[in-house]
């Protein structure tokens, strides 16, 4: 039988999967009113900010170590986004479109990696995710059309790696 103990750095792991999962389904579903995306943008970030402050001081008794200062740093740019001081969403909406067409192209490149090292059923799924990322990011920049979709990507994007995340930690643990 597994041991029922989960460690303070796994229960952190699951909360922060858990809450790239809600983040991701609320951005997703954003696209029913395109004004409401800052609020849900600059609500995620604050909520992503507490939740690094308190894992630093839960870690370290800290605001002041790495976790704590990005924090901070994403708590002040969650409030600007939400009061309309940063323009932060169009920032992020060209941000997305580069990100995906890099993380496609980096998950491609390690796919075929792995096939010319004969690990055929390890790349199967990269080659896969990567090429559909590769696409998603080059129709973004390709048809302007289809930027109102970029946060739908995004958030499903994020909810799906969430999801990924907690399956392995959740694996990791049942194997203890």
């Amino acid at each position: 039988m597994a041991n029922s103990k989960i460690s303070k750095s796994r229960a952190l792991k699951i909360i922060q999967n858990v809450l790239l999962i809600v983040i991701g389904i609320l951005i997703a579903c954003s696209v029913i009113s395109q004004d409401i995306i800052k609020y849900i943008v600059g609500i995620a970030i604050v909520v992503y900010g507490a939740f690094f402050l308190f894992r630093s001081v839960y870690d370290t008794k800290s605001f002041i170590m790495p976790f704590g200062v990005a924090g901070g740093i994403l708590l002040g740019v969650g409030i600007a986004t939400m009061c309309d001081y940063v323009p932060l969403v169009m920032l992020l909406t060209n941000i997305i479109f580069v990100a995906l067409i890099v993380l496609g192209s980096l998950l491609l490149i390690d796919a075929v990696v792995k096939f010319a090292l004969h690990k055929n059923n390890a790349g199967i799924f990269e080659l896969v995710i990567g090429a559909i990322l590769l696409t998603v990011g080059i129709l973004f920049v390709a048809i302007p059309d289809m930027q109102t979709y970029c946060w739908i990507a995004l958030g499903v994007v994020l909810a799906v790696y969430g999801l990924y995340n907690l399956v392995i930690t959740i694996i990791a643990l049942s194997k203890k």
